[in-house]
């Protein structure tokens, strides 16, 4: 986690990489999750729950390992400084969508 990439999609494709490690989601379930799949349990115990995109009837709930959830919270960062005049409801943005990242 400590390399960054100068290039924001190089960076981005890395985090997308390292979230997929520790989530098992594939490629096109991380291309349209968005931050209202991101769910809490009881215990405070943070979750992903959707459905795939592929067939579309199979649900899945994935626990989200620490890491993951850095990721989450970077991407959610990232989009609220991006993204401050859209009135968009958080929720419905995608987590991994096209916002330009000024890394270096």
């Amino acid at each position: 986690m400590a390399m960054k990439m100068c290039d924001s999609d190089a960076e981005l494709a890395r985090r997308m990489f390292i979230f997929s490690c520790f989530t098992g989601l594939a490629i096109t379930d991380m291309e349209y999750l968005t931050f209202g799949h991101i769910k809490s349990a009881a215990d405070g115990q943070m979750y992903i729950r959707k459905e795939r995109q592929k067939s579309k009837k199979v649900e899945f709930i994935v626990p989200l390992h620490p890491i993951a959830k850095t990721i989450i919270e970077q991407q959610r960062q990232l989009k609220a400084v991006k993204e401050e005049g859209n009135n968009t409801d958080m929720d419905n943005r995608l987590i991994f969508g096209p916002v330009a990242a000024e890394v270096c």
